[in-house]
């Protein structure tokens, strides 16, 4: 359990550097589709981390192997808890952002954007909103931390 959240931790260096630096001076889309895969990264360490925590105080006895289904199976085991949903939530658009077929603009610019095709319509990614999924992702960190 502190394995993987260690390891999410060391993920999460890696995004704040991706966005800090390499974003600042690269500024292209595909800067911005490895921030996502990183992020999706870290919440999948995070997600195993309290698999492990469920495991341990005995909620559930085993969880599927893949992300998706274990991201269910954490909705179901903690619905109550605002918090952990919020973070739920995030993984699946992060997942969802990652799939979808994209486009961009201004790149080299400033205001480099991603826009995933997704079905409810187009989703714009910029440097902004990145940074608004670090900072919540940050902050989801700090709460499972708690939560153990």
């Amino acid at each position: 359990m502190r394995d993987q959240l260690e390891e999410a931790y060391e993920e999460l260096k890696r995004v704040d550097h991706l966005i800090y630096v390499s974003l600042k001076y690269t500024r292209t889309t595909d800067v911005l589709k490895n921030v996502i895969e990183r992020m999706i990264a870290t919440s999948e360490c995070m997600m195993n981390a309290v698999a492990e925590h469920a495991k341990q105080t005995g909620k559930v006895k085993t969880f599927p192997i893949q992300p998706m289904m274990k991201c269910k199976e954490l909705k179901r085991l903690y619905g109550t808890e605002q918090e952990l949903n919020d973070f739920l939530e995030m993984y699946i658009l992060l997942k969802t952002l990652s799939r979808a077929e994209y486009n961009s603009i201004n790149e080299y610019r400033r205001h480099v954007t991603l826009i995933a095709q997704l079905e409810e319509g187009e989703y714009h990614v910029h440097i902004d909103k990145v940074t608004e999924f670090y900072k919540n992702l940050r902050r989801y960190m700090e709460y499972i931390k708690s939560m153990m």
